[in-house]
C-alpha cells in the first residue's frame, strides 16, 4: 500500500469516528438539559450576555442571525446542489438531489429532536429579536451549520487544492459560528440550544460523509465482481468511469482460452474450455 492509499484510508476512517464522537456528544447535552432544565452553566452565561450586550453589538448579533434563516439557508443548498455534481449527466443529477435532500432531512430531525426535548426558551423580557417554538437545539444554529457546510463540501470535492478546501470549511465553521453566536447575544436562545444545534450539523454533515463513502466502495465491489460498467473513486475524490473485469475463475479461464488458442495448431481441435485436445481434423 502507498502513501496516498494510506491517507485515503485513514480519510475514510475519520468520518465514522467524528460522526460517534459529535453525536454522542449532542446526546449528552439533550440528556443533559431534559433532564435537569437550565444547566447553571447556561444561566450564568445568559446573565453574562445580558450585561455585556450593547446597541451596536446588538446591530450586528441582528444582522448576523439572519444567516439560519430559512430565505437564506434554502438559497446556500440551492447553491449546493448545483455545484455538487461533477457531472451533468442523469447520474449526477440524481446525485446532487439526493445530497440536497439528505441535508434537508437534518433539519426535520433538529425539529423532532426539539418537540422531544420540549426545551423552553429564556424569558421574552431578555430578547432583542423575534423567535418562536421551543428552544433546543437551536433552528438556526442548525441550519447555518447544514447550509455553510453543505455548501463548502461542494466547493471542497471539485478542488483538488488543499487550501481552497481550508478555506472552504474555514468560512463554512465562523458562518455557523457567528449565527450560533447571534441567538445567545439575542437572548432567544441559552448556550445549550447553540451547543446543541453546532452538535447536529456537523454529525450529520459527518454522518453523510461516511454513508457515501460507504455506498462508494459498496458500488465499486459489485463493479469488481460482475465486471459492468462501475465508478471508481481515485484517492484525491475525483470520479472515474471504468469498465471493470470479473475477478473470479472466469477471467482466468478466459486468459487460458486465449493462450491455449494461439499456441494450437490449425488441425487441433479445441474442447470446451478452449484448450487444445490430442485429436486432430482428418483431412
Amino acid at each position: 500500500m502507498n502513501g496516498r492509499e494510506r491517507i485515503a484510508d485513514d480519510d475514510r476512517a475519520v468520518a465514522p469516528a467524528i460522526t460517534c464522537v459529535v453525536l454522542l456528544a449532542g446526546v449528552a447535552v439533550l440528556w443533559t438539559v431534559t433532564r435537569h432544565g437550565v444547566p447553571g452553566i447556561d444561566s450564568w452565561l445568559h446573565r453574562v450576555v445580558l450585561e455585556r450586550r450593547g446597541a451596536t453589538s446588538l446591530r450586528i448579533a441582528r444582522a448576523a442571525t439572519q444567516g439560519g434563516s430559512t430565505r437564506v439557508v434554502w438559497p446556500l443548498l440551492a447553491l449546493a446542489t448545483l455545484i455538487h455534481p461533477r457531472g451533468r449527466d442523469r447520474r449526477g443529477l440524481l446525485a446532487a438531489l439526493a445530497f440536497t435532500a439528505a441535508v434537508g432531512a437534518g433539519i426535520g430531525v433538529r425539529l423532532a429532536l426539539s418537540l422531544l426535548a420540549a426545551r423552553p426558551r429564556p424569558a421574552t423580557v431578555d430578547w432583542a429579536s423575534t423567535a418562536g417554538g421551543y428552544a433546543f437545539p437551536s433552528g438556526h444554529t442548525t441550519a447555518a451549520t447544514l447550509g455553510a457546510g453543505a455548501l463548502a463540501w461542494a466547493v471542497a470535492r471539485h478542488s483538488g487544492r488543499r487550501g481552497v478546501r481550508f478555506l472552504a470549511w474555514g468560512a463554512a465553521a465562523t458562518y455557523a459560528a457567528a449565527v450560533g453566536w447571534s441567538r445567545v447575544w439575542l437572548g432567544v436562545h441559552w448556550p445549550a440550544d447553540v451547543a446543541g444545534g453546532w452538535l447536529l450539523g456537523a454529525g450529520w454533515l459527518a454522518g453523510m460523509a461516511w454513508a457515501i463513502r460507504r455506498i462508494r466502495a459498496g458500488l465499486a465491489r459489485r463493479a469488481r465482481r460482475t465486471g459492468t460498467p462501475g465508478t471508481r473513486y481515485g484517492t484525491d475524490g475525483t470520479l472515474r468511469t471504468t469498465r471493470t473485469l470479473p475477478t473470479d475463475g472466469a477471467q482466468r479461464d478466459d486468459q487460458d482460452r486465449i493462450g491455449a488458442t494461439r499456441s494450437a495448431g490449425p488441425d487441433d481441435i479445441l474442447n470446451d474450455r478452449g484448450h487444445p485436445t490430442r485429436e486432430r481434423r482428418q483431412a
